[in-house]
């Protein structure tokens, strides 16, 4: 042998899904404004690209594809994160009482998660 040892490494993909794998971080959808647009990291087919989904407009990048947002009223908005609330076992009352919370708190106003998109 020459001295030189053969290092095995993890396909890149593999890298990119550590420990912190199925960890939900949140960020704000660029077509409703939800604030909390689901960001999962990368799978194998979707490496380098981070997994999204936004349960109030529908945008969605995943292992089946792109899927751009559905253009809401503002009274669509809120029929939708209610419905969303109420999968989550919430409602209107609960949030005002518990959390402190009004639904339009759920949306960002224009611009504002465009810092976000930048970095």
């Amino acid at each position: 042998m020459s001295g030189l040892s053969l290092v095995q490494t993890a396909p890149a993909w593999e890298v990119a899904q550590s420990e912190e794998s199925t960890e939900v971080h949140y960020q704000i959808c660029p077509y409703c404004g939800f604030r909390l647009l689901h960001v999962l990291p990368p799978s194998r087919r979707t490496f380098p690209l981070m997994i999204v989904y936004c349960p109030i407009c529908g945008f969605r990048r995943d292992e089946h594809g792109f899927k751009p947002g559905r253009r809401l009223s503002e009274e669509e908005r809120l029929a939708a994160l209610r419905r969303w609330l109420q999968h989550q076992g919430l409602d209107e009352r609960i949030l005002r009482e518990s959390y402190h919370l009004e639904l339009h708190q759920f949306f960002a106003s224009k611009g504002e998660g465009e810092e976000e998109e930048r970095a």
